[in-house]
């Protein structure tokens, strides 16, 4: 499936039974821009109810190690 988030999001919708990873999509786009500690904490909370949660919190544990580590080599 090549389709947008928003296809994604309708195509999911309109055929529940179907399976879509479209909150893995959005966590995909979430990691891939710098984000303020607040807006992780808020998106860590959202994967966690997600369906996909198990495929969620992998990539934002990755991604917030990977911030932990950026911020590390800034301050020294």
């Amino acid at each position: 499936m090549n389709m947008s988030i928003t296809e994604m999001m309708n195509y999911r919708f309109d055929n529940p039974e179907v399976e879509v990873e479209i909150d893995t999509k959005i966590t995909e786009k979430f990691v891939e821009r710098d984000r303020e500690q607040i807006s992780i904490g808020d998106f860590e909370a959202w994967g966690s109810v997600s369906k996909e949660a198990a495929k969620i919190e992998p990539m934002i544990s990755a991604y917030k190690t990977q911030v932990l580590e950026s911020t590390i080599n800034k301050t020294i």
